[in-house]
Formats: C-alpha cells, sequence, structure tokens
C-alpha cells in the first residue's frame, strides 16, 4: 500500500524548553536535521508562550496543554526539509 515511503519522525523529551538558551539550542538542533514530523515532550508551555515560541521555530507549532496534568507538548511539521 504504502511501498517506498519513509518518514523522518522524531520524538524527543526536552524536560521543558520555556528557558530561552535551552529552547533556541533544541530549535536549532532541529533545524539542522531531515525531519518531518517533531514531537517534544514535556515543554511545560503556557499559553503565553505559543507566539514566541511559533516565532522562533519560523513555522507551524501545535500545542497539547493539559490543566492539571503533566501530560504537556508540542508538535510540529518542520519547516525546515533539508532534501
Amino acid at each position: 500500500m504504502y511501498k517506498n515511503t519513509i518518514y523522518d519522525i522524531l520524538s524527543l523529551n526536552v524536560r521543558g524548553i520555556r528557558d530561552q538558551p535551552k529552547r533556541r539550542s533544541i530549535f536549532a538542533y532541529l533545524k539542522n536535521h531531515s525531519l518531518k514530523i517533531i514531537f517534544l515532550q514535556e515543554t511545560y508551555p503556557e499559553p503565553s508562550d505559543e507566539t514566541i515560541w511559533k516565532s522562533e521555530w519560523g513555522g507551524e507549532i501545535f500545542f497539547l496543554m493539559e490543566l492539571n496534568t503533566v501530560i504537556k507538548g508540542m508538535y510540529s511539521y518542520s519547516p525546515y526539509d533539508a532534501e
């Protein structure tokens, strides 16, 4: 059905990226790889972070923010396709 299909997916537990230097370092690392879909676990975003993080990433980010749980993260389709 899906012959010769390659998925470039990464799931990474970042243990929080609200710290700007850490977030920028992780984003820079991710931009240097050929990834189509990226899941970042334990990002601990706040609603006010969304605009800043999207700007720093340079592409679309989808947040999962469940109140009163530790299930917080984000995923993105990478705008940095190194084909």
